[in-house]
């Protein structure tokens, strides 16, 4: 938001001045990097990449009530919100944010300005640690605090002490312990807490208890394991909690000495209308209604859980691993409207379940593993509506499943087991509207299965097997307007199916086995049909539906033929799809009737001859044409002549040798045409296109040799000397008119620069003549398209660059040379005669973008760049340039340098400060650089440096904190590293996120390796001769998400080896030597992906993957493994990938299944694994 926010700020109109009363916004020179706007008489300002001083100016020159003052981007040199800020604002400031700030803290007075009118605080994405109390207590009107996405760690004693918040946002911080007097002061305020995204073990219930007025509680994103906090014990008497932290030395003491005394300290006493409670033991929210719980560690749910929030409307506890629910766990809940168990691993639900719960509306139990509906679960749920049951492994639905839940609307069970549906399953649902029963077994339907559903609107039966429905099946469901029967075995959909459906708007039968179907004739509503991929042969007008059809998707079918007069009726079709089909003719009257079609796919068919009145008056409205991918040898001037507003043809990859004269002339509203691969070998445009329309031809991948556009000024074509030939010199320079050509793309053809030599399109922008043969390339080759921006001549023979080639291209500012011969660049190619009379040092080219990889040259093209300052990317690899002078280059606006597969030694000229002061990229891998200068990225904000591939023996003390302070990636891989170290001052740290270590000759690592490194964030070490690592060897990558360590020939892991890495997401271990595993680590609770692919393991302990609680992702492929232990897999709760193929497995305990089966969705045993 902060980067949207950026560019909106520095928009040419930034400040509102119309004065509404006498509130104005003020002037940008008094509030600098903001912008302004009044809305109902108050002001609402926005600032980007301020500081302090800036922050505390601009609150001083406002005039007005100030509803909203955000700050994005705060300057992150500031860690302390200083005292004094807000002094002397002279206006009320009801609400204000900073987010994505480097603030660490706020002085004790630096809110002291706004304490009289500041209502909501938000300091969002910052590195607050704690709680500033002290400060927040001079707001006495504050009532919303959001503090998301800091480091809190802990909430002390008297946190929020006189302040009356009603809403407090904590979410996405690092809080682990909270005070029971956390809250105190706020048990008659606080209505809304959200503590979602932390690091809490458990329900931090006593804090919370005292919170009468409480209404909504989110705790998601936590790492719960259960909730035996709200379990109802006889409560103790509230022990005074210990405070963590304090924001001023010794403040805490002053409150631990009176905890234990029994009373707060005066100082902390709560405000006269905030009375405290210090000594109750009520365990009642009485006003809550929202909980939510999703995404932590829970297991199971027992009898009393929710016996203290009795009014909850919504709970939400999804996304948690959840096998086991007490009978009476929600009996208290007897307001409950909506509950969300979903994502969890429930195989069974008691039927008394919900039996209390007579106000739900709705519930979700989706993607469990339910094996059946236990008789009388919903029974007696009156108000429910809606039910969600899919992805679990039913199998069976009975017909008392849904008595007892009469107002059932929405029903979704796809994604289950179901092989059978009792008659009459659905007879209780008389108010169903939409019912999913996609990707089961069923292979029948009953006939009344939906008899007494009157109120249907959408059925889906798609991903089952079935092989007929049978007539009447839909008899009654008069309001159907979505059928999906698609991915079925449906041979034939007879007469009566489809009878009465008046309302039908939608129905898909793609992918089945039809050869016919009736009744699509009745449906006089019928808008979208997909008949793709199946059987049909001939497209009849019986096979079709009414008058109303939009679209039509007959693709992937077996079609030979289209019967005359069949769209007779589809006046309002709009798209037909018959791509991928057997056609090779279309007849005179194939498409007659579609007088509304605009888009017209017959791609990927046989199509060999187009009758002249194919695309007559009758598809006039036709916009787009696709005819890729058939057989047409020639078009002639009839085929298209009726398309009047055809915009686009694709007439790519057909065996086209001949365009007859005429052929797209009276296409007047033709802009995009595609001719590439086919057989064509000359084109005369004036003869053959429209002047007027045409914006982009693409003839690439032809055998073009001869190319005329224009007309001839005095003469035709054919008054060429005796001494030139056609097929190489096509016509002297043509004078035509004006032709609209944009864009023109000539690749892979027979063209020489003598050819392009004679165009003449003065409007052009893009030209593609890679590919082709341009030896004979001159000067004046580019002189007929003075509008060019992009010009591409790759792997076109190009051996010598004239001098003076661009010098009409005043707009050129992209340059495609690659992979060409080209061992010279002349001094003043790239300034255009127009600017500074084409002389080098004189005026500025237009070039942003020049690619000369894989050529020849010797040298860095210093002179040719000398006025090259708007150059952003410049790729010069694959040359063989072998020294670099930064001293002779000057490229202010360069942000990608690629200097890879050169012969580079070394770089000159120290740092890159002056020559490239806005580079990001910078690529000098696969050279021969021993050596890299201290100063050489100083102050460079590079986000991507590459030097693999050298001969570097240390990493550059270059790219440490001292010169290059921005986060960047770092490539070292294929240099002969004897460490990771840097070359000099090692206790010196780096900004590295990504740093790439592969193909080094490190062989072992050392516990001090990677402490210069603290801001990792992918860590690659793939194919080192790395045997073992040391113990803590990561414990300083504490942000790390991703390890490497593949390839390499680790044998042996222990306990300790990935200490400290609390963040990581991802380990790679694959091909290794790796014999034995120790159990991992604790620290990896957060990891989700490991790979010990081909390895040398033969046995797991139970314990080896005991703390790997999150694991979603484990692959143990390739191993010699015999057996697994009955409780391998226990603890993995999230579990969804396993792959376990390729090994000697050979029998497995039914245990293990037993924890694989409400878990795993990907599970792999090819080779010789035996289940």
């Amino acid at each position: 938001m902060a980067k949207c926010f950026g560019v909106f700020a520095f928009m040419v109109v930034l400040f509102v001045t119309t004065i509404r009363g006498e509130i104005v916004c003020p002037a940008y020179q008094e509030i600098p990097f903001c912008s302004c706007f009044v809305l109902d008489d108050q002001l609402h300002i926005q600032c980007s990449g301020s500081d302090i001083p800036a922050l505390k100016k601009s609150l001083q020159v406002l005039n007005g009530p100030v509803k909203s003052y955000s700050v994005y981007d705060l300057d992150s040199r500031a860690a302390i919100l200083p005292d004094g800020v807000t002094d002397n604002v002279t206006s009320p400031v009801y609400h204000l944010q900073i987010s994505h700030s480097s603030l660490e803290d706020l002085a004790e007075n630096s809110l002291r300005g706004l304490s009289k009118s500041l209502e909501s605080l938000a300091i969002v994405s910052s590195r607050l640690k704690f709680i500033p109390q002290t400060t927040l207590s001079t707001l006495r009107r504050l009532k919303i605090l959001d503090f998301e996405g800091n480091q809190v760690q802990e909430l002390g004693p008297y946190s929020f002490h006189n302040i009356l918040l009603q809403k407090l946002n904590l979410k996405g911080n690092l809080l682990e312990n909270v005070s029971e007097h956390a809250f105190w002061g706020l048990e008659e305020t606080l209505m809304d807490v959200d503590m979602s995204e932390n690091k809490l073990k458990t329900v931090p219930f006593p804090a919370l208890r005292r919170l009468h007025l409480l209404s909504s509680l989110s705790l998601a994103w936590n790492e719960l394991t259960d909730l035996t906090a709200l379990l109802p014990p006889t409560l103790p008497p509230p022990p005074p909690a210990e405070p963590s932290r304090s924001k001023k030395s010794g403040a805490f003491d002053v409150i631990r000495n009176s905890l234990k005394a029994g009373t707060p300290p005066n100082n902390l006493l709560p405000a006269n209308n905030a009375p405290h409670h210090p000594t109750t033991t009520s365990m009642d929210w009485p006003l809550l209604k929202y909980l939510n719980l999703n995404s932590n560690y829970l297991r199971s749910l027992h009898r009393g859980t929710f016996n203290s929030m009795r009014n909850l409307r919504t709970v939400s506890i999804h996304l948690n691993s959840i096998e086991v629910i007490d009978p009476a766990t929600f009996f208290p809940l007897v307001e409950l409207e909506s509950i969300d168990l979903s994502h969890n691993k429930l195989s069974l639900l008691p039927s008394p379940t919900f039996q209390e719960n007579v106000k739900l509306v709705s519930i979700d139990l989706s993607n469990n593993h339910l094996h059946s509906i236990g008789e009388g679960l919903f029974q007696n749920l009156f108000e429910l509506r809606e039910l969600f049951l899919n992805g679990n492994n039913i199998i069976q639905l009975t017909s008392p499943t849904f008595l007892g839940s009469p107002q059932i609307s929405i029903l979704y069970l796809q994604g289950n087991a179901v092989k059978y549906l009792e008659s009459g399953i659905f007879f209780p649902l008389k108010n169903l509207t939409e019912v999913r029963l996609s990707d089961n077994f069923l292979r029948i339907l009953p006939q009344d299965v939906f008899l007494r559903n009157e109120h249907l609107t959408s059925v889906s039966l798609d991903g089952n097997l079935l092989g007929k429905v049978v007539p009447g099946t839909f008899q009654t469901c008069r309001g159907l307007r979505e059928l999906r029967l698609q991915n079925n075995e449906i041979t034939t959909i007879p007469a009566g199916v489809l009878e009465g459906l008046e309302t039908l708007e939608e129905v898909h039968l793609e992918n089945n086995r039809l050869n016919g179907i009736k009744g699509l004739d009745n449906l006089r509503r019928i808008r979208h049909v997909t008949l793709s991929r199946n059987s049909f042969e001939k497209v009849t007008a019986d096979m079709l539906p009414g008058t109303e059809l939009s679209s039509l998707s007959l693709g992937h079918n077996n079609i030979k033929g289209i019967s005359d007069g069949a769209f007779a009726n589809q006046t309002t079709l709009s798209l037909l799809y018959l791509g991928n089909n057997r056609l090779t003719r279309l007849g005179q009257r194939a498409f007659s009737g579609l007088r509304s079609l605009e888009r017209l796919y017959l791609q990927r068919n046989n199509i060999s001859w187009i009758h002249g009145d194919a695309f007559s008056s009758q598809t006039k409205a036709l916009q787009y044409l696709d005819l890729s991918f058939n057989q047409l040898k020639t078009i002639n001037r009839a085929i298209f002549s009726g398309l009047a507003f055809i915009e686009e043809i694709n007439l790519s990859h057909n065996d086209i040798s001949t365009l007859e004269d005429g052929s797209f002339s009276n296409l007047r509203s033709l802009r995009i045409l595609d001719l590439s691969t086919n057989r064509i070998q000359s084109l005369h445009y004036a003869s053959t296109f429209h002047p007027a329309g045409l914006e982009i031809l693409k003839i690439c991948c032809n055998t073009l040799s001869e190319l005329l556009i224009g007309i001839p000024a005095t003469s035709s074509s054919s008054s060429l000397s005796s001494g030139e030939s056609s097929s190489s010199l096509t016509s002297p320079r043509f004078q035509s008119p004006p032709i609209a050509l944009k864009e023109l793309d000539l690749q892979q053809n027979d063209l020489t620069g003598s050819v392009v030599r004679q165009l003449n399109l003065g409007r052009l922008e893009v030209l593609q003549i890679s590919g082709n043969n341009l030896t004979d390339m001159d000067e004046n080759m580019l002189d007929g398209f003075p509008s060019l921006n992009f010009f591409s001549a790759e792997k076109s023979h190009i051996t010598s660059l004239p001098g003076n080639v661009f010098k009409l291209n005043l707009n050129l500012a992209v340059i495609r040379l690659s992979d060409n011969f080209i061992s010279h660049i002349p001094d003043s190619v790239f300034i255009p005669a127009g600017i500074g009379g084409g002389q080098a040092g004189v005026g500025v080219s237009p070039l942003r973008e020049l690619h000369l990889r894989h050529n020849r040259l010797r040298a860095f093209p210093y002179k040719a760049l000398g006025n090259s300052t708007l150059l952003e990317v410049l790729t010069l690899s694959g040359n063989r340039i072998n020294t670099l002078d930064l001293n002779r280059i000057m490229l202010p606006r360069i942000k990608q340098l690629d200097m890879n597969d050169n012969r580079l030694t070394k770089i000159m000229g120290g740092s890159m400060t002056k020559s490239m002061p806005l580079l990001q990229v910078v690529d000098f891998g696969e050279n021969n650089i021993s050596r890299v200068s201290d100063d050489l990225v100083r102050n460079v904000s590079l986000t991507q440096i590459n030097f693999g591939g050298n001969s570097l023996q240390k990493v550059p003390f270059a790219f440490s904190e001292r010169f290059v302070t921005s986060a960047f990636v770092l490539n070292m891989s294929g240099n002969p590293l004897i460490n990771f170290y840097t070359e000099n001052h090692p206790s010196r740290n780096f900004s590295v996120m990504d740093l790439y270590l592969c193909e080094t000759n490190v062989s072992f690592l050392t516990s001090e390796e990677f402490k210069i490194y603290p801001r990792l964030h992918r860590l690659v070490i793939k194919r080192n001769p790395l045997t073992l690592l040391p113990p803590a060897g990561f414990s300083s990558l504490q942000n790390l998400n991703l390890l490497d360590l593949s390839e390499n020939a680790i044998e042996d892991l222990k306990h300790d080896s990935f200490i400290g890495l609390v963040t990581l997401k991802s380990l790679n271990l694959s091909h290794n030597s790796i014999k034995t595993l120790q159990p991992f680590h604790p620290h990896l609770a957060g990891l989700q992906d490991l790979d010990l692919s081909f390895n040398q393991l033969s046995r797991l302990s139970p314990e080896t993957f005991a703390n790997l609680i999150s694991l979603v992702t484990l692959r143990i492929r390739g191993n010699w493994l015999t057996g697994l232990p009955a409780e391998l897999f226990g603890p993995l709760a999230r579990l969804a990938v396993l792959d376990l193929s390729h090994n000697f497995i050979e029998s497995v305990p039914s245990t293990v299944l037993r924890h694989l089966e409400t878990r795993i969705s990907t599970l792999k045993l090819e080779g010789k694994a035996n289940f």
